[in-house]
């Protein structure tokens, strides 16, 4: 089983004892998606167990405020059909939101690499201007992102996430380039029982 639906009756509110009771089911059940509806309102959320039970709402909507000219709304409503679950379309998603999220662009954007392709198309504007990545940085925390974004744990998540990946891709070019570097050295002619050096092999 990987969905567990918790239906209530229509037109009742949604309350966090609902979610509670569903997401204690789920877990005990080994269940990673709670559905809870009541039949016009719907809640999704993924559960985790590692340790502790923690669980995460992916999306929500109303039938009353869906829009099927809107992608993102379509996405949602195939994802829960039949077809959508045969498929597991509903972890493409998740997957989907915890990257392109204003907490991960945001990210990006504080990232070393963006800034300095920021500072690159500055000097591209204006050969004479000089500024440095920490500066941009300021000016993006202070004046340009949001102050909730900046300090969420969810941009923290993202800012770690991001570091691992800019230094596995320094440590992949590095090998490269060292293994590039090694297939280049010229090869020194050896004679028959001495290796190079001077030193000899004695039988």
């Amino acid at each position: 089983m990987e969905y567990l639906i918790e239906v209530k009756a229509v037109g009742q509110e949604l309350k966090s004892k609902h979610l509670k009771q569903a997401i204690n089911y789920a877990s005990k059940s080994g269940v990673t998606w709670v559905v809870l509806t009541n039949g016009m309102d719907w809640q999704i959320h993924k559960v985790t167990v590692k340790g502790m039970v923690t669980h995460e709402q992916v999306f929500e909507f109303s039938f009353e405020n869906l829009n099927l000219k809107k992608t993102d709304h379509l996405d949602m409503l195939f994802s829960l059909c039949k077809r959508g679950v045969e498929r597991d379309l509903i972890d493409d998603f998740y997957q989907y939101k915890q990257s392109v999220n204003r907490y991960t662009v945001g990210a990006i954007l504080m990232s070393e690499p963006a800034l300095n392709l920021i500072r690159k198309e500055l000097k591209r504007l204006n050969d004479g201007i000089k500024v440095s990545a920490e500066e941009l940085a300021i000016m993006l925390e202070h004046e340009i992102l949001k102050l909730d974004l900046i300090d969420s744990e969810e941009t923290l998540k993202a800012k770690k996430q991001i570091a691992r990946q800019n230094r596995a891709k320094k440590t992949a070019k590095k090998l490269t380039r060292d293994n590039s570097a090694a297939a280049s050295l010229p090869m020194l002619p050896v004679e028959p029982g001495k290796v190079s050096r001077g030193t000899h092999f004695s039988s």
